[in-house]
């Protein structure tokens, strides 16, 4: 029997589900929830592995945490398409976006789109160097280019952005 994060015990039958849900410690990808199982709205997306699942079932782990310039600087320079969302810890819309940003990482992830989350406050000159006045701000980079850039939690938008510039 596994006990849920609440302490309540579940029989071996829901336990996989749970699993699947995410609520225990797994950290694979066992990709077996059917679309629209839980009804949320990004449950349409096609899974980034090409199944016709849930992407909400895969554990969320394509973005890179950035913690200094440097490393800011390194992932911007890449050929490949970079999407970088500074956020701050205290923005409501930025912890909205920030599921939804994952679940675009695993959507796009092969397509070798690379994304990256600066937290404003952890990485104080970022806004400064890169010209965020808001948050969520999402920008787009090639090779050290700006390719675009969305503000605020407009997930659809961002989904366009990176289309237009694959």
């Amino acid at each position: 029997m596994l006990k849920s994060p609440l302490g309540s015990s579940f029989s071996n039958r829901y336990s996989e589900t749970y699993q699947n849900l995410g609520l225990f410690q797994s950290q694979t990808c066992p990709a077996r929830l059917p679309v629209n199982m839980m009804g949320h709205p990004d449950a349409n997306v096609e899974h980034p592995r090409g199944q016709n699942i849930s992407p909400l079932s895969c554990t969320l782990s394509t973005v890179s945490e950035v913690t200094n310039m440097e490393e800011l600087r390194s992932f911007t320079n890449l050929p490949n398409l970079v999407v970088v969302n500074f956020n701050a810890q205290w923005c409501n819309p930025c912890r909205f976006m920030r599921d939804k940003f994952s679940v675009i990482a695993n959507q796009y992830a092969d397509h070798s789109v690379i994304t990256v989350q600066v937290d404003i406050d952890r990485v104080p000159r970022a806004h400064q160097v890169y010209g965020v006045r808001t948050v969520p701000t999402f920008q787009l980079y090639r090779g050290g280019v700006r390719v675009g850039e969305v503000f605020g939690s407009n997930d659809g938008l961002l989904r366009s952005s990176i289309l237009q510039n694959l």
